[in-house]
């Protein structure tokens, strides 16, 4: 896998390019764990926009990581 590769500094450094809301979206779902309805307080954002952001992260990643891997 990608993480297996990069390790996970490397990881955390391609998701620095990701940009800041979708960022920290992806931060608090993936690594704390918090739900979307949880994400939207937080952020004052609708829990529509916190799935938002938490896809358009993923796709960023992927570009990114393809980047790197192709």
């Amino acid at each position: 896998t990608a993480l297996d590769k990069l390790g996970e500094e490397g990881f955390l450094e391609c998701l620095q390019q990701v940009s800041p809301t979708s960022r920290t979206v992806f931060s608090l779902y993936v690594v704390d764990g918090y739900q979307h309805k949880e994400i939207a307080e937080m952020l004052d954002i609708s829990v529509g926009t916190s799935r938002w952001h938490l896809s358009n992260a993923k796709n960023e990643m992927k570009v990114i990581l393809n980047k790197l891997f192709n």
